[in-house]
């Protein structure tokens, strides 16, 4: 998704942390070269040559971080596919909550804004959307389908939140080195994601209007 907020260091650095940097460069080298490529179109797109020539920079900058610290990436890489696991969990779980109170929400125009505020964007918001669903399936139990299974949905969120939380509550300490350690490269792999993520959505746009041709796996995550 295009994204609609501002973002600060912290939540670069949260985002960040969920992916292997060695990673985030291999995407960072494909989208230079998709961007290279189709600078014209990009150009329509607002992303243009002083757009692209700040994302070079910023993979420039990545790279030199992952040369000087390589043992430290090395160990890093042994806790993304723990916080991988929550966070697909986290969305698996985000969706069943959504399913089983959109019914409610196209009745009641209170649980329909509710259930808008609720919903997560990026990976990060996961946590408080999900304790917001939680908290709305708790309170319209009795005017939930008695089928639906809605105190497994909160059985199922009361431990899902703690390995949540590690993710992203404290993510830092959850890779078991000091913040100073990983803050720059985290940082870092977060801002190349996003950029990334927008260049992606933005080139499958203009696929759809006939402006490049689509040729798979191009516009999308790869290596990540």
């Amino acid at each position: 998704m295009i994204t609609r907020s501002a973002y600060d260091a912290k939540r670069y650095k949260t985002i960040g942390a969920r992916f292997g940097s060695a990673g985030i460069h291999l995407q960072g080298q494909d989208t230079a070269a998709l961007w290279k490529e189709n600078l014209d179109v990009f150009t329509e797109y607002g992303q243009g040559s002083t757009e692209l020539t700040k994302f070079l920079e910023l993979l420039q900058r990545h790279h030199e971080a992952i040369a000087a610290r390589p043992r430290k990436l090395t160990e890093r890489a042994l806790t993304v596919a723990e916080r991988n696991a929550a966070v697909h969990e986290g969305w698996i779980w985000n969706k069943k909550a959504i399913g089983a109170l959109a019914p409610l929400a196209r009745e009641d125009s209170a649980v329909a804004v509710d259930l808008a505020n609720a919903r997560a964007v990026d990976d990060v918001d996961l946590l408080p959307s999900n304790d917001m669903l939680a908290r709305m399936l708790a309170a319209h139990r009795g005017r939930i389908a008695p089928e639906t299974p809605v105190q497994k949905r909160l059985d199922e969120h009361a431990a899902l939140r703690e390995r949540l939380w590690s993710a992203f509550g404290e993510a830092e300490s959850a890779k078991g080195r000091p913040v100073l350690d990983t803050e720059e490269i985290d940082e870092l792999d977060g801002r190349l994601y996003v950029i990334m993520r927008d260049f992606n959505e933005l080139g499958r746009a203009a696929v759809r209007a006939g402006l490049i041709v689509d040729r798979a796996p191009h516009f999308r995550f790869n290596h990540l």
